[in-house]
Formats: C-alpha cells, sequence, structure tokens
C-alpha cells in the first residue's frame, strides 16, 4: 500500500492502524485498482453495526419465516437489515444436546431425577476422577428405566469456578424385562466412568437426561 492511498483513507474517515490494514488486506486483492470512495464507505458501514439476536418459542414441527422489522430513533440514519429469518425446528438430537449444555453451565443443580453419589475419589495419580454415580427412583422421581427398556445420557464436566475444564457425554440404550424394572425400583442402576482431571480442578458437575420423556437431573461435587 502506497503513503498516499494511506492518506487518501484518512481524507474520508479517521481510521486506525487496524483499520488500514484490513483495507490494505481487502485492497490487495484487486490488481492495480486505486480504491474509491465506495470502498472506504464499505469497509466503514462494516465496522458501524449492531448484532440482534432473537430466540423463538414456536413449537411449531414445520419451518416457519418470521419477518423482522428494524426501527430506531436517531433522524438520519439508514437501516440495512434482513427482512426475516426461517425458523428451522430443533431436531430430537439438538434439543438433547442444548438441554445438556445447559444443565452443564448451570449455576443450579436440576431436581428431574434421583441422582445419589459418593463423592468423587481422584486416582492415586491426581490426575483423573472416578465416578460412581447410583440413579434411583421414588414417587416424585420415576427412574430412566421401564419395562421396554432404557435409554438415557450421562454427561460430566470438570469445573474450575466457573470454567469447563474437561467433559464428556454417554448414551445408554438396553432392553429390559419386567423383572429387571422392578429389581432396579428396589436398588437404583449403578454407573461408572473415569475421566481426566487437571490438579487445578475445583468441581465435578454430572447430568442425566432421560431420552424418553425428556426429564433431566444433575449434582455437583467440590473436589478436594
Amino acid at each position: 500500500m502506497t503513503e498516499s492511498w494511506k492518506e487518501d483513507c484518512k481524507c474520508y474517515r479517521s481510521f486506525s492502524e487496524s483499520d488500514l490494514k484490513r483495507i490494505e488486506k481487502t485492497a490487495s486483492c484487486a490488481i492495480s485498482i486505486h480504491p474509491s470512495f465506495l470502498t472506504i464507505r464499505a469497509v466503514r458501514d462494516a465496522t458501524d453495526h449492531y448484532l440482534l439476536t432473537y430466540e423463538t418459542h414456536s413449537r411449531s414441527s414445520r419451518p416457519e419465516w418470521r419477518k423482522i422489522q428494524v426501527k430506531v430513533n436517531r433522524r438520519g440514519v439508514a437501516v440495512s437489515a434482513r427482512t426475516g429469518v426461517m425458523i428451522a425446528p430443533l431436531t430430537t438430537e439438538e434439543k438433547k444436546r442444548e438441554q445438556i449444555v445447559d444443565a452443564l453451565a448451570s449455576s443450579m443443580d436440576l431436581p428431574g431425577l434421583l441422582l445419589d453419589w459418593p463423592r468423587a475419589a481422584r486416582t492415586s495419580g491426581g490426575q483423573s476422577l472416578t465416578l460412581s454415580l447410583r440413579l434411583r427412583s421414588d414417587a416424585s422421581h420415576p427412574g430412566v428405566w421401564s419395562g421396554g427398556g432404557m435409554d438415557f445420557t450421562v454427561a460430566a464436566g470438570v469445573l474450575k469456578g466457573t470454567q469447563l475444564l474437561q467433559c464428556f457425554a454417554e448414551d445408554i440404550h438396553s432392553q429390559l424385562s419386567d423383572k429387571t424394572a422392578l429389581e432396579l425400583d428396589e436398588v437404583g442402576l449403578a454407573w461408572s466412568h473415569q475421566m481426566a482431571a487437571p490438579q487445578d480442578a475445583t468441581a465435578v458437575r454430572v447430568v442425566v437426561r432421560d431420552n424418553k420423556n425428556g426429564r433431566i437431573g444433575s449434582i455437583t461435587q467440590g473436589l478436594p
């Protein structure tokens, strides 16, 4: 980029050095074309913008077109925005992933399932954790099993404060007889897993989601 080109930029707008580098990178794609005022304006418009997000609560199972209209109170402002957005319903797998991620990020444990968790134990080297969880049932918390079988997901995250350091998820499917389901009602279902645990980890959170009905429970423990 020539010095005269940089001066031309500064005539139209007070650009920072980073702005000039971005313009130089963009302009270098065109060979022997002197940048025009339109190029400067395009860069300016690209850097002066707002990002608006929209969350829908629609329960429709089909895609829907939603109109978007952006208004501003400031005079002399021209608004450029898309006219609408196509809302596509989440698939069953996407809903499951979204619920589990929200539960791992939540500062509160969710009571949808009855989870019994003895204290997590570090291995001798201190670099991994052994998680031993027992899923139970009572009158208010049906188990993740039934005579037809079970289908649930267990996810766990190792935390440092509110920062997620390590995580994993496991899907569990099985056919069950009525007799086995009744036995599980009495003693519960045991699950265990070993996962990495950095020395500076402060807590571990386990999330269980019953994929048959979407019920979800979580439990968090501090680490020694």
